[in-house]
């Protein structure tokens, strides 16, 4: 919405345009983040004012973190599709193109593909309504038609790997496969992270 009030405000400006959904998708996104810390403290029995002080101790650490490490991972693997990139940052500065520049920067068939997307979308909604458990889910779809295929290997190979895991020991996968998931995705973080200072380092 934000977009579009800017696409209004300042015709053909990309930058603002982008800036003004970034800063609201900011404001959503740290939000949602802020709930979740509060149902982990909830779950450990803490209380909300030593999850408060500890969100003010964080805020700062974490902001001179990004300013020093971003542009070290941006040096080492770049932006863009072959480099950092998030399918909320494609989202948006696809539709940022769109608002500022018309319908001729979209790519030949796309509105029908709206249209098809649309309708599918829909349909699923409505399925997993009577099936959840056999409907696929329309985010996950979304999502997947946004990352590139070198990271939809590892959700296929760790879906695979799970549905196994499943069928030979239901119990310990029930126990083990979040806290597992979690640990290789922040693993694979910190690795990245690792590596790119590293890099960094040998300069």
């Amino acid at each position: 919405m934000m977009q579009a009030i800017f696409a209004f405000i300042s015709p053909g400006n990309v930058p603002v345009n982008m800036s003004s959904s970034g800063l609201t998708g900011t404001i959503a996104v740290t939000s949602e983040a802020l709930m979740q810390d509060f149902k982990a403290g909830q779950l450990i029995k803490s209380n909300p004012r030593s999850l408060t002080i500890a969100q003010l101790i964080a805020a700062p650490v974490g902001s001179m973190a990004v300013a020093i490490v971003y542009p070290v991972l941006r040096d080492k693997y770049g932006i863009g599709p072959n480099g950092l990139s998030t399918p909320i940052s494609v989202k948006w500065a696809g539709f940022a193109e769109l608002l500022t520049k018309g319908f001729q920067a979209l790519p030949p068939g796309c509105l029908v593909g709206l249209l098809i997307g649309i309708a599918v979308g829909v349909l699923l909604t409505l399925l997993a309504e009577k099936w959840t458990d056999k409907t696929p889910s329309p985010a996950a779809i979304g999502i997947g038609m946004l990352l590139p295929a070198s990271v939809l290997s590892t959700f296929i190979l760790g879906g695979v790997g799970q549905l196994i895991w499943a069928k030979v020991s239901p119990e310990s996968e029930k126990n083990y496969r979040i806290p597992l998931a979690s640990g290789l995705i922040a693993g694979e973080a910190i690795i990245a992270v690792v590596l790119a200072i590293e890099a960094w380092l040998r300069l």
